[in-house]
């Protein structure tokens, strides 16, 4: 404590200016930077300006005792030690080391006990705290560090759905922590074929993201891998092998399954190494279609040095336009219903969960990008919400475009908003021939998608997100849904906003932004409806059209 500012500093509260001056002495000269207040609402001005560790207070003053002082200091000052410093002896009911002792960081000593009781007193309580703010500061630099982990984790991965001409594909990725031991990769190899790889690093915490993130680095090779290489499954599995002894080496493993699709011959080739066998559902009928009766697979990759992967270790699937492919990583098996994972969802549970989702997809009440969406939600609706493993889930299914349909995926950029909205207005007067409900969509569009690229995402995530627009006439309404995996930013169904005229003349004479389009997401919509599975929400505007304005 060589200068004033490396002090411990201490703020004394006492009405007798004796008592100040004698004890502010004592511990001025034990090393102590020490501040004198005569009353508390001077002591709480001088605690909200200046950074203290300890405040040494009497409690029998004249209109605020010192148990007063405590509660308002509390109010912002959680762990602050307080010595209550007095001459008041305990009564038969020992009311007052209660009132002392009621809060786990105040402490008392005796205005008759020697000024060094006090001073040691002084250093236990402010070594103790200075001990418990360092701890603090430390989780706060480790909570930074690990989203800062999870940043660059999410950024790494492809976004979370592709919606491309022959194909579509949606992907889940919910750490058991901030961050993750699994990974996946989709690579588009024509448009009609694409290689995907989804792999779970053996082990938990800081070491197995580390390998996450270098494994999911070494996976950006293989974006430009031709067609008869991507085919090759066996290659890629022998390639990561060998790049997880050379450079993992008695670190970790990885779990693994790697497929590559073809939706032009619609056939599939993967090979598993270690993972969950992947599924292929139908979604007309929700049969589970038996691709591998022959067992194939092999070892983990990078789990042992001699492990070979060949081509007899790879299945080959031909599929129907209809049916749904499911890889993931095993901890979709591994939610439970308690805290110590003794009650499992059972396996029978899960696939008949998984083939009624798929069949959704397949009546028209939902789309493959919400599938593993509904999947866990539903999950945690039957009480299966303790998760005990990161859990990944890559869902993969033919071209959902339809006649009479718009759908497509909105880059969360202003400029790639205000394309798809122009897009879809040119698609409205060409579908219903109403240019002037093309004008109401177009506003309505804009102003839901500026909201959600203002307000329900951060910096960070709005760089790789994307959001899914769908459009089609059912009777006398437009059908308009959105879905997005930003946080809510304002509750659509707000009542109360009554009068919806005035709401949007007081918003124009003030240009609020905040908020702005609520009012006129439900002048332009009949109705609205909101669902929100884990954080992908789905909102559906039904917007009214002319009689006899659809094709």
């Amino acid at each position: 404590m060589d200068s004033e500012d490396t002090k411990l500093k201490v703020l004394i509260l006492d009405d007798e200016r004796l008592v100040r001056f004698t004890i502010g002495a004592y511990l001025r000269a034990s090393g102590y930077s020490v501040t004198e207040a005569t009353t508390p609402e001077e002591a709480i001005l001088k605690l909200k300006r200046e950074e203290f560790h300890a405040i040494v207070s009497d409690i029998v003053m004249k209109e605020v005792d010192g148990f007063m002082f405590r509660d308002l200091v509390r109010t912002w000052e959680k762990d602050i030690p307080i010595i209550f410093l007095t001459s008041m002896m305990n009564d038969s009911g020992n009311t007052f080391l209660e009132r002392v002792t009621e809060d786990v960081h105040s402490f008392y000593v005796s205005k008759a006990a020697p000024r060094a009781v006090l001073v040691a007193r002084l250093n236990q309580v402010v070594n103790a705290y200075l001990a418990e703010l360092n701890v603090r500061r430390m989780e706060k630099r480790l909570q930074k560090n690990l989203e800062l982990a999870s940043f660059v984790q999410k950024a790494m991965l492809p976004t979370w759905v592709h919606i491309g001409k022959y194909y579509t594909y949606a992907s889940c990725f919910d750490p058991f922590a901030k961050i993750s031991g699994d990974l996946y990769e989709w690579y588009p190899i024509k448009g009609h074929s694409a290689l995907f790889i989804i792999g779970d690093i053996a082990g938990h915490g800081t070491n197995a993201a580390l390998a996450m993130t270098a494994v999911q680095a070494f996976l950006k090779q293989f974006s430009y891998v031709e067609e008869e290489d991507a085919q090759r499954v066996y290659r890629i599995a022998r390639s990561i092998h060998d790049f997880i002894q050379t450079n993992l080496k008695d670190v970790t493993y990885m779990a693994t399954t790697i497929l590559y699709v073809n939706y032009e011959e619609m056939y599939c080739r993967y090979i598993n190494c270690g993972n969950p066998e992947p599924l292929c559902i139908s979604s007309v009928t929700g049969e589970l279609q038996k691709m591998n009766p022959e067992k194939r697979g092999a070892m983990p990759l990078g789990l042992l040095p001699e492990a070979e992967y060949h081509a007899e270790d790879v299945v080959e699937h031909h599929f129907g336009k209809e049916d749904v492919f499911l890889l993931s990583s095993d901890g979709i098996y591994d939610v439970s219903s308690d805290l110590d994972g003794n009650e499992l969802v059972p396996a029978d549970v899960l696939f008949e969960l998984f083939s009624i989702v798929v069949r959704e997809r397949g009546n028209g009440e939902t789309l493959i990008g919400a599938i593993p969406y509904r999947i866990i939600s539903s999950l945690e609706g039957m009480g299966y919400s303790h998760k005990h493993d990161d859990v990944s889930f890559c869902v993969i299914g033919a071209n959902e475009n339809v006649t009479g349909q718009f759908l497509s995926e909105v880059k969360m950029y202003p400029d790639m908003i205000d394309e798809i909205c122009h897009k879809a207005k040119l698609w409205i007067v060409e579908n219903t021939q109403d240019e002037e409900l093309a004008v109401k969509v177009d506003l309505l569009l804009n102003e839901q998608m500026m909201n959600i690229y203002r307000h329900g995402y951060n910096d960070f995530d709005r760089q790789h997100e994307v959001s899914i627009l769908s459009m089609h006439t059912e009777g006398a309404n437009l059908i308009v849904t959105v879905w997005d995996r930003g946080a809510p930013w304002r509750d659509l169904m707000d009542k109360s906003i009554t009068d919806i005229e005035k709401q949007l003349d007081k918003q124009n004479e003030s240009l609020a932004d905040s908020g702005r389009g609520l009012a006129i997401l439900r002048k332009i919509a009949e109705n609205i409806t909101i669902e929100r599975f884990m954080n992908l929400n789905k909102t559906v505007f039904y917007i009214p059209m002319k009689k006899g304005g659809s094709k």
